[in-house]
């Protein structure tokens, strides 16, 4: 199977409809081409373009710091002290943000490669990939030992492994890619690189770490997990992030469907919605290998995921409502989980909802975790 986040015949919808290329799906065509031109006039990318501040002193190695850290008034040159929800913008973030332009770039161009059969979108996204993953020049060590390290305190933490996310997105791109077989020997060393990173998040001491965190860190471990498993052909972890899903994260939430750990933050509308979109990225990963997580129960307390999508939804639609702190005052974009959660439970209102949050924006849009809604579900 060459995709992991829609069926293969999703893909061919969404490629008949962008060929009649009329009404909607024309103004769809149009900005799909344009974000694609726009990567084919981007990057490359590396870790290695930026220097690692890492301990190691190796410059193949990822390295970001704690984004809630700061100097302590009291003590500037001793450890850093936590703001929770409170950016610092003096922190290294060279490597994140290389990583993140990349993964959208090779989305772009290797969606648009596939549904407008244009070899060159796909050979560029093809180069990107190379010279992030599997160029010795350039390529980034399959581990992340120093991701959000904190001045005066550590080198890295298992937290930081919320920082490849963003790897999410390039390996829905290779999926577009796979679909060409001329690609093949590209697509095997990229999968060589991620069966490395996943040994690492699922045998490590970081790896473990984040793997038991209570919170969407937890969940966005076995989000990532779940989906490098099923591009390596990984069914034994594919299988343990399935049961982390229904043994922790849906028990974890409270019986109102709001998730305790998130609700207690600074900006605890943000981490819900957060972890609430990978608790979706599980259940479609798993719908798309024949299992069904979105309809899963919590027998004993009725908890799901429609049950924390129902939780979320009138604040969604009216962020002003939201009885917790949200320090930021950031309104939130549309919700991955509610446009699935539509389509997957019949929860309609959750469209109406995503609509009014996306009312005025491009159709073809950055949105996290997978890319532009429209290209993942009409």
């Amino acid at each position: 199977m060459s995709f992991i986040f829609i069926s293969e015949e999703f893909a061919a919808l969404i490629k008949n409809n962008l060929k009649e290329g009329s009404g909607y799906w024309g103004r769809v065509k149009n900005e799909l081409k344009i974000k694609a031109e726009e990567a084919m006039r981007s990057g490359p990318w590396s870790v290695t373009f930026d220097k690692s501040p890492a301990a190691s002193g190796d410059v193949h190695d990822y390295y970001s710091e704690g984004g809630y850290w700061w100097p302590d008034p009291k003590n500037p040159d001793g450890p850093y002290i936590r703001r929770d929800g409170e950016y610092n913008p003096d922190r290294f973030t060279s490597h994140h943000e290389a990583m993140r332009k990349l993964c959208m770039a090779v989305f772009y161009l290797s969606s648009a490669g596939y549904y407008f059969d244009e070899r060159t979108y796909l050979d560029r996204a093809v180069y990107l990939l190379k010279v992030w993953f599997v160029d010795n020049a350039t390529k980034m060590n399959p581990h992340l030992e120093y991701g959000q390290a904190i001045k005066g305190v550590c080198e890295g933490r298992g937290i930081g492994i919320i920082d490849t996310n963003a790897l999410l997105l390039a390996v829905h791109a290779m999926g577009f890619i796979s679909e060409h077989r001329e690609y093949d020997g590209e697509i095997k060393q990229f999968k060589e690189w991620f069966k490395v990173y996943l040994h690492w998040l699922t045998s490590s001491k970081k790896g473990i770490d984040e793997k038991n965190e209570l919170n969407n860190h937890g969940s966005w471990w076995s989000a990532q997990a779940a989906a490098y498993a099923v591009f390596v052909g990984n069914d034994n972890i594919f299988r343990d992030c399935c049961d982390i899903y229904k043994e922790k994260i849906i028990p974890g939430m409270d019986t109102d469907g709001s998730f305790r750990h998130e609700i207690r933050r600074t900006k605890a509308m943000q981490y819900s919605l957060f972890n609430l979109d990978a608790c979706a990225v599980v259940c479609e990963i798993a719908y798309n290998k024949g299992l069904d997580l979105w309809h899963y129960y919590n027998t004993v307390e009725g908890k799901s995921i429609e049950l924390a999508t129902r939780f979320m939804m009138p604040y969604l639609n009216n962020p002003f409502l939201w009885p917790y702190k949200q320090i930021d005052g950031e309104v939130p974009d549309e919700n991955y989980c509610f446009q699935m959660a539509a389509i997957r439970l019949g929860m309609k209102d959750c469209v109406r909802i995503n609509n009014k949050r996306a009312a005025d924006k491009y159709l073809i849009r950055d949105q996290k975790p997978l890319g532009p809604l429209i290209l993942l579900r009409s």
